[in-house]
């Protein structure tokens, strides 16, 4: 099922990939020290990204959104994850651009009001009730674990629709809905105390009876009113799919720093780590290992663009098939990291060697509940003819 994949099947056909990591990398360098100190992303970092056009991957080109491809954003995530792992995934949490597509004008219009490109974290977890008063409903709840929140201008949180306390059934399924919330209305907790991926600013957030207007909750599985390729795929897929290239670059990058450390670094025998036969053969295996895992995302992802781009449906094997790609691709790049790590021995546990943080960075990334190798059963399911055993693909 492997094909060769279209170099650039996206609308905007003047972004390179080049040329945007190479307007970003310097400032995401300079600022990877006092992220990782201040357990979030600095706001001069979060502004330069802004300008740069890093928060507008999916958004509208109407709204001076990129509106990249599936494929061509996995790979930007792979990209900047080889840069630095908490500022890709910052950059990846705070991409809902995409939603622009799914709510109405003025909701918009008040999110993308022209004064510069919102940054939207998210939580997918049903962690809130809206109770439904005139005009909208009343959000409470609370949500752990929400990337980018210190940056973000707003926040997308689901939650149940509730009356009289219990879910309100829509054809017979819990009413679930996308609360969109200003920042300024939530409370934010502190709780992001990690072992790694320290610069993401994973923390908690409370909502306590805010009024959220009716423009403002949707459904996560509405249909889009703008009818292109990239909004053709379900919000889901779109949303979710940044976590495994970032993992498989934070790899990528511990890899490229055992090869920088492998010439210089003595072993047990006398000869430099570079000239011992196992290592010089695991260091092939991770390389080739990861670029398979990096070759199976993009391959699935390319077959959800071509559907979408030729107005096919993007089915739930479609889907699955990219969901099992992306807990290969985990499991992957643990093993290359544990190879890293392993291979540079006493190195590794210094902090001024970035191995160190990589592995940090690349464990507590690849612990993310949509990388779990849980979701292979999806595939296995659908294969044998089963329900996908899910709701959401």
């Amino acid at each position: 099922m492997i094909q060769t994949i279209d170099p650039e099947p996206s609308l905007h056909t003047r972004f390179d990939i080049a040329t945007f990591l190479d307007d970003v990398r310097p400032a995401i360098e300079r600022h990877r020290g006092e992220a990782d100190a201040q357990r979030s992303m600095p706001g001069e970092l979060a502004d330069e990204l802004r300008r740069a056009g890093a928060f507008g991957l999916s958004t509208p080109v109407e709204l001076d959104g990129l509106e990249l491809s599936l494929t061509t954003a996995l790979a930007v995530y792979e990209a900047l994850g080889r840069i630095d792992g908490p500022a890709a995934w910052n950059i990846w949490n705070g991409n809902l651009g995409f939603t622009a597509a799914m709510l109405g004008h003025e909701a918009t219009r008040q999110i993308w009001d022209g004064t510069r490109a919102p940054i939207i974290a998210n939580s997918a977890r049903t962690a809130g009730a809206g109770l439904p008063v005139a005009g909208g409903f009343r959000l409470s709840g609370r949500w752990d674990i929400v990337s980018a929140i210190d940056i973000a201008d707003w926040v997308a949180l689901f939650g149940l629709v509730m009356v009289d306390g219990a879910p309100r059934l829509l054809g017979g399924a819990p009413d679930v809905r996308v609360f969109f919330v200003p920042t300024a209305d939530v409370q934010v907790l502190d709780t992001w105390h990690t072992s790694g991926m320290r610069g993401t600013g994973s923390k908690t957030v409370v909502v306590d009876d805010v009024m959220v207007p009716e423009m403002f909750a949707i459904s996560p599985f509405a249909a889009a009113h703008v009818d292109r390729p990239l909004f053709r795929i379900p919000a889901f897929t779109l949303a979710s799919s940044g976590a495994a290239p970032i993992v498989v670059g934070i790899a990528r990058a511990a890899l490229d720093e055992l090869i920088a450390l492998a010439p210089t670094k003595a072993t047990d025998n006398g000869q430099m780590l570079a000239e011992r036969g196992h290592v010089q053969s695991q260091i092939a295996r991770a390389q080739m290992s990861l670029d398979a895992a990096s070759l199976l995302l993009l391959d699935s992802a390319t077959h959800i663009d071509r559907a979408a781009i030729a107005g096919e449906p993007v089915t739930e094997v479609l889907r699955a098939r990219l969901r099992a790609a992306m807990s290969h691709a985990a499991a992957v790049s643990r093993e290359v990291l544990s190879t890293c790590q392993l291979l540079a021995s006493s190195s590794a546990i210094y902090t001024a060697n970035a191995i160190e943080r990589l592995v940090r960075d690349g464990m507590t990334a690849s612990q993310h509940m949509l990388l779990s190798p849980t979701h292979l059963d999806i595939l296995g399911r659908l294969t044998f003819g089963l329900d996908p055993g899910t709701p959401v693909i």
